[in-house]
């Protein structure tokens, strides 16, 4: 009844038109000598979009909010208006195909990439700059499993789907209102001399850029792209192996990449099922919370089984802080010495201005404390492990896999929390 509710409110909140005035559009000419109308939509759910119409009177809105609309002119003369389409691309659940990563440094040696000051370490940075000249810094992702029965040419005419998400530093301001410019490359595995000619695109942050790859390339050869046509199949897939190659052509500038960063995206799943997911890892949590509420209570009193429970859920949820706390990594000691420095607002970093050997003792607690909470934390399960509600909104789909792992260890938790309490409970009936 909950996802219900909440899948109603879910599409509800994405709802929203927006409006363009064909009046405001103004003709302009596309370096490919193409002329379109370009404008912008009305603001509406605190976002707008660009928009080029073509001649025909169609046309797409740019993506914004990881989405986009399908625009059309109707009618003639006077009467002619600009009609916008519901949002696309919110409600989607992609089943990617990822690859693994390779990055290499300015010198063309295997790197984890450059440290750009992030505290987040997942994304290695490569350095723009003229491929072969300045820089040999790239990111090479290996995919396998590209074949023609996957991949056929009728049901993906415009080319090899591949998706892009990412992240750019600029060591200086440039043109900010565009992207930086980067190109891909496709080469063969096992024979990088075969390649094809660099396929120039703009990057773009925080939404997913999806390229279709031709399957007839211009191929490279000693340098020099346009040299012939290659296959994308025949020439450049080895055994169903296939690289991506992706370079920052600008210098100065860099792209952050990591391995979930670059994706081939062959089909969806239907966002629906994919919520049904994650409220199956949702309810799971509550089946375990329940298990462990009805076993307490086996052998203690209402109130007691109650914050057992609760302290077993904040166990299962912040497991990880509690055992940096017991190794020292996170600074402030157990809960007793937390709490007077809390109260006498003393500093983590210095000493308790207290008798020694009052802190002594205070230490010896907190020690046997923090070993039962840490002991306890590696019996509990892990609640954060059953949270994928980051992929439904992300837009990812739920792998199988991950959820054939989450009820596993749903039922394994179960079955063993149900065997201890009834033990306990028969104990209790024997006794009486």
């Amino acid at each position: 009844a909950m996802g219900l509710i909440s899948y109603g409110f879910v599409v509800r909140g994405l709802s929203h038109r927006h409006e363009i005035k064909l009046s405001e559009l103004v003709e302009v000419t596309l370096p490919d000598k193409t002329k379109v109308r370009r404008g912008h939509t009305s603001v509406d759910s605190h976002h707008r979009h660009s928009i080029d119409i073509g001649l025909d009177g169609k046309g797409r809105t740019s993506v914004e909010m990881g989405h986009w609309h399908d625009v059309q002119i109707v009618g003639e003369g006077a009467g002619a208006k600009v009609v916008v389409g519901p949002p696309q691309g919110n409600l989607i659940a992609r089943a990617p195909i990822f690859g693994k990563l390779q990055i290499l440094g300015k010198d063309g040696n295997a790197s984890e990439g450059i440290n750009v000051g992030n505290e987040w370490t997942y994304r290695g940075y490569i350095e723009g700059g003229t491929p072969g000249t300045q820089t040999k810094a790239a990111a090479i992702w290996t995919f396998e499993g590209v074949t023609r029965e996957k991949f056929p040419e009728k049901k993906y005419p415009d080319g090899l789907p591949l998706e892009l998400t990412l992240r750019v530093f600029r060591s200086y301001k440039g043109d900010i209102e565009r992207g930086v410019l980067g190109e891909i490359v496709l080469r063969n595995p096992d024979n990088p001399a075969k390649r094809s000619g660099p396929i120039l695109f703009e990057s773009k942050e925080f939404v997913a850029d999806r390229h279709e790859i031709p399957w007839k390339l211009n191929s490279q050869a000693g340098g020099a792209a346009g040299t012939g046509q290659i296959d994308l199949f025949d020439d450049l897939v080895s055994n169903g192996k296939l690289q991506v190659e992706v370079r920052c052509v600008e210098p100065a500038q860099y792209f952050g990449v990591a391995t979930a960063d670059c994706y081939l995206r062959p089909n969806d799943d239907t966002f629906e099922v994919n919520f049904f997911k994650g409220y199956l890892s949702i309810w799971l949590q509550m089946v375990l919370v329940t298990s462990f509420g009805v076993a307490f209570s086996t052998f203690l009193s209402g109130p007691v089984a109650m914050m057992a429970t609760i302290s077993a859920v904040v166990l299962g949820f912040f497991g990880d802080e509690i055992r940096n706390v017991a190794s020292r990594k996170i600074e402030g000691g157990g809960p007793l010495e937390s709490l007077i420095r809390l109260v006498t607002q003393q500093n983590v970093q210095v000493d308790l201005e207290m008798n020694s050997v009052l802190v002594a003792i205070l230490k010896g607690i907190d020690f046997v404390l923090l070993w039962i909470m840490q002991a306890g934390t590696h019996v509990l399960p892990d609640y954060n492990q059953f949270n994928t509600s980051a992929f439904v909104a992300d837009g990812y789909s739920i792998m199988g896999s991950v959820i054939a792992q989450q009820l596993t260890m749903a039922a394994v938790y179960t079955l063993a929390v149900a065997v201890v309490g009834y033990f306990f409970l028969k104990t209790r009936e024997i006794a009486a």
